[in-house]
């Protein structure tokens, strides 16, 4: 393993793994692919048990998920016919139309329909085409067979079960998607009838029979679990894929995006990774607000002004990624809007730029996991991580909490919630607590901003759904300046040994003047995905504001890049501070 400290943004390059015993050392090991950056899926269902013409129940991370019980008369139709549907049911737009109403949307409804649901985050429409107008739409063309497979857990797929109402009889009826490869495994419909699942170029799906009336669908399917987070290639450029299909513009639309391009520092001639990455982290800053002036284009006017909600930021991501040569699509349901891109690797990876609105209603949410894959590969800014869409995804375990404190997204999420004991949500996979907990938290953590668990090797912590502790409350102080003492450098380390030499650095007021008695906490941050870890015990500034703490790698540390960063605590005349904070 090797250790590289930089005084601003110390980084852990962890290559090599080593068992505590120095005389034991494993100098050749597997690496995973995610630390090679190559295509990786996450592990899917652990089995299916038996049943006709539905399995008995599925099951993953633990847990026997059943297939859906009685239909609920609430239920939303899915599609309706012209004046056939109610005001709670769900259509499926035929284009859409950029806009410039870009300030926060109002309060939302979302309607779970897979378990684990997706929200929010479910396929319900897809756009693969850019009109001349800027209109998004799906091209034109005949429609094949949805896949099928087989009734059991296969490696790198994820299953779910599906609870739908349609309306057959009039053609193929339009049906939501967890995934552009989504694979029927088992059907189930009430009444009982033969139907037919079949999606058309932009992998949106449908399902059409001879019966002619409302239809309950049950079924189960599998995805591709790369789509929902894998790491992406670098070995080839951005613009790799430039003139398939999935790339085309209107000429005019083409020669915008690539003047966006410039102007944001995105070039196709960049590594795939790291093109995409700046690309996304561009539409991710997006903020809700006033329209920005109208110098140019719709397009050309959100993408440079970096204004508006979720479906301002996949339109014009749409049309730069494609400008850039990566195939590219917009995702559409009733709550949200995100995009899709094609990976020179041949899987398509979901693409969440994020959304504002004051809250998220979360209908027929009882009784349902919440999907929650590791952490995509992509860069999250801070006011990102705070947004509905990210909020949700990046929570462990059952259906969001109907009053979770401090997050304003959740209001109501649906007639009850899936509890365990003294009433609160139960977790996807429990949180065992091994390891030292945190006893100074991280900034930016604060309230379970992000949450700590076994998936990515790292502990939960004291604070609010695994976060860790929060701040105290009080009149607001300057930040602490804390800062390490190593420049750019690397040194080689082995997990569950120590570094060769403790990390050090001073902690200071920020008018001047060394800060004595206060805790530090040193963490390992990694680069791109993952939670931060604490480790080792926090230690106390001397009287000239210095600190020294040793760091032992835990053994079960992942193999990847950290950032070392150290973490103060509050105090009465300070707010706590970071070492890797911009100054």
């Amino acid at each position: 393993m090797r250790v590289s400290l930089a005084a601003m943004r110390a980084a852990v390059l962890l290559l090599l793994l080593a068992p505590a015993a120095r005389a034991d050392r494993v100098r050749h090991e597997y690496v995973p692919p995610e630390v090679l950056r190559l295509p990786i899926g996450a592990p899917g269902a652990a089995g299916v048990e038996g049943g006709d013409p539905l399995p008995a129940a599925m099951r993953r991370d633990g847990e026997r998920l059943p297939p859906p019980g009685a239909a609920d008369p609430d239920a939303p139709t899915f599609d309706p016919p012209p004046g056939a549907g109610s005001a709670g049911d769900i259509p499926r737009p035929r284009e859409a139309r950029p806009d410039r109403q870009t300030t926060q949307d109002n309060a939302l409804t979302y309607h779970a329909i897979f378990n684990p649901t997706v929200a929010p985050l479910r396929r319900n429409v897809v756009f693969d085409q850019v009109e001349t107008d800027y209109r998004l739409t799906t091209r034109p063309g005949p429609l094949r067979d949805a896949p099928r497979g087989p009734r059991a857990a296969q490696p790198g797929r994820e299953m779910f079960w599906g609870d739908i109402r349609v309306t057959t009889g009039r053609g193929p009826a339009p049906i939501p998607s967890v995934a552009p490869d989504m694979r029927i495994l088992a059907v189930q419909t009430e009444p009982p009838i033969e139907v037919r699942f079949s999606k058309d170029a932009a992998d949106n799906y449908y399902v059409e029979a001879a019966h002619a009336g409302d239809v309950r669908v049950v079924f189960l399917v599998d995805a591709d679990a790369a789509y929902f987070s894998a790491p992406l290639p670098g070995n080839v450029p951005l613009g790799a894929q430039a003139g398939q299909p999935g790339t085309a513009l209107p000429p005019a639309i083409a020669e915008e995006g690539r003047a966006v391009l410039a102007e944001i520092g995105v070039r196709p001639d960049q590594p795939f990774d790291q093109g995409l990455d700046r690309l996304v982290a561009w539409f991710r800053a997006f903020e809700a607000g006033d329209p920005p002036p109208q110098v140019g284009s719709i397009y050309r006017d959100l993408a440079l002004g970096q204004r508006g909600v979720c479906r301002h930021r996949t339109f014009a991501f749409l049309i730069s990624a494609r400008a850039a040569g990566v195939p590219a699509r917009a995702v559409q349901n009733e709550a949200h809007a995100f995009a899709e891109v094609l990976a020179p690797d041949g899987h398509w990876r979901r693409v969440d730029l994020g959304g504002q609105a004051p809250s998220l209603d979360f209908k027929n949410a009882e009784d349902h996991r919440l999907h929650r894959p590791p952490p995509d590969p992509f860069s999250k800014p801070g006011p990102w991580k705070e947004q509905y869409s990210a909020a949700l995804t990046g929570r462990r375990g059952a259906a969001p909490r109907c009053a979770a404190r401090r997050r304003p997204w959740a209001r109501a999420c649906g007639r009850r919630a899936r509890r365990g004991q003294g009433g609160e949500p139960r977790p996807a996979s429990g949180v065992d607590g091994v390891g030292p907990r945190a006893e100074v938290p991280l900034p930016g953590l604060e309230g379970g901003e992000i949450s700590l668990g076994p998936d990515d090797g790292s502990q939960g912590g004291e604070g609010t759904d695994g976060g860790l502790p929060s701040a105290p409350d009080g009149p607001a102080r300057a930040p602490a300046v804390l800062r390490l003492d190593r420049g750019d450098g690397v040194v080689e380390g082995w997990r569950g040994e120590a570094l060769p030499s403790p990390v050090t650095g001073a902690l200071q007021a920020a008018e001047g003047g060394a800060l004595a008695g206060v805790k530090v906490q040193i963490y390992l941050v990694p680069e791109g995905a993952g939670s931060p870890r604490p480790v080792g015990q926090a230690v106390v500034t001397g009287g000239d504001g210095r600190f020294s703490a040793p760091v032992v790698l835990p053994p079960t540390l992942g193999l990847g890049r950290y950032r070392l960063v150290a973490a103060s605590a509050d105090g009465a005349t300070h707010a706590a501070a970071r070492s890797d904070a911009e100054r």
